[in-house]
């Protein structure tokens, strides 16, 4: 469902070859992928992996065909979990997955084997911390939900990754580091990991009790204050 529509839909079509194309242009316009040197390898897959992580996002949040929703509202308690389900495997199967299967033998040729590993293992954990945080909100069923323009702009969006692309530098230099050897990626690895299972666990934990949003609202002018 969701590769169809994304593949159908002539705005969701066009706002993916928007996406790409900023991470392409990107890309190209950084100095450093021009060198022969590690640190291009190491920031490829995971920068690509942050413009695609927020594209996705966006693109989910606009809806196709939102008369029919009813669908989705009628068999949401029986659905709800292979849906979100779903999003976690469309983002990381066939986006971050395919990211770093493909920039894995430039790896290979610059690191070696075991090294090439340590920095996809890495970089690829790295990614799902984002994947994390930027959908640790999250409670809708893809391309459901009616989309209110004057929330979130694409612009925004980008902004955002390309605020989170300044940190990737430091991110970058700390993967490397630790992956130089197996003393400190086993140091580091077992703490990546445990703060990714701690952000999973804490995203999907309330999915069985949380209900989807098929409408998006404006914040309140006033926000109350709960008091019963």
């Amino acid at each position: 469902f969701i590769w169809k529509t994304l593949t159908r839909s002539r705005l969701h079509r066009l706002m993916l070859q928007v996406c790409a194309g900023l991470a392409l242009a990107w890309m190209i316009g950084s100095g450093d992928l021009g060198s022969a040197g590690a640190v291009p390898v190491v920031l490829v897959p995971l920068a690509v992996s942050v413009f695609l992580i927020a594209g996705l996002r966006y693109l989910f949040s606009l809806p196709s065909e939102l008369r029919a929703n009813w669908i989705f509202q009628t068999a949401e308690n029986e659905g709800r979990l292979s849906w979100l389900r779903a999003v976690d495997r469309c983002v990381v199967g066939c986006g971050l997955i395919p990211v770093y299967a493909c920039t894995t033998p430039a790896a290979i040729a610059v690191f070696g084997w075991w090294q090439a590993l340590r920095v996809t293992v890495l970089g690829f954990f790295l990614a799902l911390l984002v994947f994390e945080f930027l959908f640790r909100d999250w409670c809708k069923a893809p391309f459901t939900c009616s989309y209110l323009p004057g929330k979130r702009q694409l612009w925004q969006v980008f902004v955002s990754a390309f605020g989170a692309l300044s940190y990737l530098g430091t991110a970058v230099l700390v993967v490397h580091a630790f992956a130089a050897g197996w003393v400190a990626f086993a140091a580091a690895f077992p703490l990546l990991y445990g703060v990714w299972r701690w952000m999973r666990k804490s995203r999907t934990e309330s999915w069985p009790e949380t209900s989807l949003v098929y409408d998006e609202l404006p914040e309140p002018a006033v926000s109350s204050l709960n008091i019963a």
